[in-house]
């Protein structure tokens, strides 16, 4: 059992990677934008919007012009203190999960894990949405779409992360970790603390929040893509091959 949820959390953090390359090969290396081991996570957008519509329109930029000085130290700010929070959770997160395994602590409560089950993923997501924007000094042209699309794809894989996870602590704490699921929340912080135990099939619940955020996906990239189109149409982005 153990070994099977370890190659699960393995290929979790393997597709999770996948997914957020392209972002990191467009912020450092723009000009590699055919590397196809790089770029192959954008391949599944085009199963919902078709091959030569996902190259026309998601694979463009909105330019940021050097000159424009106001617009990138707005971005710049933004992106530091998004970046900052995000690892200052993580970092935060993590100093309380090792606190608490050096008091002997099954399952750590204390800090953001008295609010939230996965605070270090959170800080995690959110420190690496700095780099779906504008990085000055590393070659970048600007904000590129179809970044964004993958960074929600990074997420989803985030989450099956935190569920395989979260299978393995069920696993060994049984009750004393669902009440603990109980409590808190996800991502953030839960407002009704009980169970309301709709769904007493857990395999059920957990087919029903994939099915939903493979349909949200779906939609976002859709919508994302007629956007695009009437950007690129306008003459507001641009597409650099």
């Amino acid at each position: 059992m153990r070994s099977k949820i370890m190659f699960g959390r393995i290929i979790g953090w393997l597709l999770s990677i996948w997914s957020f390359l392209p972002i990191l090969f467009g912020v450092l290396m723009p000009m590699f934008i055919y590397f196809p081991i790089a770029y192959s996570s954008w391949r599944i957008l085009t199963i919902f919007i078709g091959e030569s519509s996902y190259y026309n329109y998601l694979n463009s930029w909105f330019t940021i012009y050097p000159s424009n000085l106001f617009l990138i130290s707005n971005l710049v700010f933004f992106e530091v203190s998004i970046f900052l929070i995000g690892f200052g959770i993580f970092l935060y997160g993590l100093i309380t999960l090792i606190k608490g395994r050096m008091r002997g602590e099954g399952i750590v409560q204390t800090g953001l894990y008295r609010y939230i089950r996965h605070p270090q993923n959170l800080g995690i997501i959110l420190f690496l949405f700095a780099f779906i924007l504008y990085i000055p000094g590393f070659g970048d042209m600007g904000i590129r779409i179809a970044d964004i699309l993958s960074w929600i794809l990074f997420c989803m894989f985030m989450v099956v992360i935190c569920d395989l996870e979260e299978f393995r602590m069920k696993q060994k704490f049984s009750q004393d970790y669902e009440n603990y699921c109980n409590n808190t929340g996800f991502f953030l912080p839960r407002m009704r603390k009980h169970d309301l135990k709709l769904i007493k099939n857990k395999k059920i619940v957990y087919v029903i929040r994939y099915s939903v955020m493979i349909v949200i996906f779906i939609v976002i990239v859709n919508i994302t893509n007629i956007i695009a189109k009437f950007l690129y149409i306008n003459d507001i982005v641009e597409i650099y091959r």
